[in-house]
């Protein structure tokens, strides 16, 4: 890893952790809300000549991003995706769709 483009520290990674039971998904969205939050303080709305930056933006981005984490753990936990799928079907042709689809019709479904 290349520590200049290193967004957080190894102990602030470990503080993630800590603070949220050493779950990946919920660290990760901290450190998305640290980042808002740096984002807001820091690049706020600028504009100088042709570049305009938005930090108010960027933030309300990142913190979509760790609201979208958050939810997604509630749901399926920290990534344990064991029995999810119990049985997939594909049908690669149209034959094998119409069969498919005319087998299920007999089963009641």
């Amino acid at each position: 890893m290349n520590a200049d483009r290193q967004l957080f520290t190894d102990d602030e990674i470990d503080a993630f952790l800590a603070m949220n039971d050493n779950s990946v998904v919920l660290s990760a969205a901290s450190a998305l809300e640290a980042m808002a939050a740096n984002q807001v303080m820091v690049l706020k709305v600028i504009s100088i000549m042709d570049l305009k930056t938005d930090g108010a933006s960027v933030a309300r981005e990142l913190r979509l991003e760790a609201k979208g984490l958050r939810d997604a753990y509630s749901e399926y936990g920290d990534g344990d995706l064991a029995g999810m799928i119990d049985w997939a079907e594909y049908a690669e042709t149209e034959f094998a769709k119409r069969d498919r689809i005319y087998k299920q019709s007999l089963l009641g479904g």
